[in-house]
């Protein structure tokens, strides 16, 4: 608070000041504000000059602060990819830092602009907004193009009277892969009912492997993915 009221009337916290403050990461540098026109620069702040819609500002404890869409725009400019989609995978899990303004609708309106570009990268070399099919698409490539033995796509396991579905299911090795874009399974609940899930069919002699969509676009990881599967499906080498 004392960060933005020394910066003047329309200042607001921002960058790694306003990600720590919405608990996306953790930051113990010198705040971070934004003003809406060049001012003399303030010590012990880094401020920086943006003129921020009224949807791109709001107030969390007492204290003027971009919208966490917003933030993580600004993020994108000054954060390393991994720190990056750590933020991103954050706002994306708590529905209260959703806010009116999508993550693509921030971009879109802020093509061209600095970090913009970084973090449209991010979010595609993560799998963000890839379809369920598209990615069921790619990990059966994944199995044809290594001869494994080709899984029931979304096959329904029965375990304790209960049903569940798994994205690629192996019966007779009691084996199933279950696809991860980075926006899918990803909410709270949908955490929990998986975790759920997946300790019932341990407990019946099912094994459940979690893949994700850039595993299976990462040369190291799929190698790694496609031995490990071979073993688990005690498939011999191609």
């Amino acid at each position: 608070m004392a960060a933005v009221l020394a910066c003047g009337p329309g200042a607001v916290l921002s960058h790694r000041a306003a990600g720590a403050e919405w608990a996306m990461l953790r930051w113990s540098g010198r705040d971070e504000v934004l003003v809406p026109s060049p001012r003399r620069a303030r010590s012990g702040l880094i401020v920086r000059s943006a003129n921020l819609p009224p949807d791109e500002v709001t107030v969390e404890n007492d204290i003027p602060i971009t919208t966490p869409v917003r933030t993580l725009l600004d993020l994108a400019s000054v954060l390393a990819p991994d720190q990056l989609l750590k933020a991103v995978n954050e706002v994306h899990e708590q529905r209260r830092l959703w806010g009116a303004i999508s993550l693509e609708a921030m971009i879109e309106r802020h093509r061209g602009e600095r970090g913009v570009r970084r973090l449209r990268s991010m979010l595609a070399e993560a799998g963000y907004g890839i379809p369920q099919r598209e990615l069921e698409e790619a990990f059966s490539r994944f199995v044809a193009e290594r001869c494994l033995p080709r899984p029931e796509l979304q096959g329904v396991v029965r375990v304790d009277g209960r049903y569940f579905k798994g994205d690629a299911v192996w019966r007779s090795q009691r084996l199933i892969v279950e696809l991860h874009s980075a926006g899918h399974h990803g909410t709270a609940p949908k955490i929990t009912r998986d975790a759920t899930r997946d300790r019932l069919l341990l407990i019946a002699g099912w094994t459940v492997v979690h893949v994700t969509w850039a595993q299976l676009h990462d040369p190291r990881e799929v190698r790694a993915l496609e031995r490990d599967l071979r073993k688990l499906l005690r498939a011999p080498s191609g």
